[in-house]
């Protein structure tokens, strides 16, 4: 049975907003395909658009949060999972201990609805955070914010070596975007 509750989900102080069909549009809708990738999931929360990843059979997925509640709850979720996972508390906000904690290289990056409050809280740690994410991304990277955000990425994810190649735009809900690294010459 199919729910047809439209309320949106509310959890803490209103950080998990949204249907589950607003938090997914743009994620699957953007056409990347996850069979054998690697995932960083920046703002994983409790892990649900994670999980739905891991349905498409990724390499593995890394989840990174501020809350350690949330970061408990997506690691309890996957321990059920049959693919690699790691999940990470993590403030965005502290420059070392990002560079610690995403020290490899991701095919995929997520980074639904981080940046916009990065950049209310420290402007500069927002524009490290995704200069950082960009050059871990080998492949693509799904982004999604407010539209009037979305400019400033558009132009470091191009100066990074990536181009757009679909956005999702919605009233309701954040822009979603797709970058993928440009081919090399």
């Amino acid at each position: 049975m199919q729910d047809t509750n439209k309320e949106p989900i509310v959890r803490g102080a209103g950080r998990f907003t949204g249907t589950w069909a607003d938090r997914l549009g743009g994620v699957f809708d953007c056409g990347v395909d996850f069979r054998n990738q690697s995932v960083l999931d920046v703002g994983c929360n409790i892990g649900i658009i994670s999980y739905e990843v891991s349905k498409r059979n990724p390499r593995l997925i890394h989840g990174v949060d501020i809350d350690q509640d949330s970061v408990d709850i997506a690691s309890r979720i996957f321990r059920g999972e049959d693919i690699p996972y790691q999940f990470t508390q993590l403030d965005l906000r502290n420059e070392q201990k990002v560079a610690d904690a995403i020290k490899g290289e991701y095919d995929i990056v997520l980074y639904l609805a981080v940046e916009q409050h990065l950049i209310r809280q420290s402007p500069d740690a927002a524009r490290y955070v995704s200069k950082l994410l960009l050059e871990k991304c080998n492949k693509t990277m799904i982004y999604r914010s407010p539209p009037n955000l979305s400019g400033p990425f558009k132009e470091l994810a191009n100066d990074c070596g990536f181009e757009k190649t679909y956005e999702q735009k919605r009233e309701s809900i954040n822009s979603a975007l797709r970058f993928d690294r440009k081919e090399q010459a």
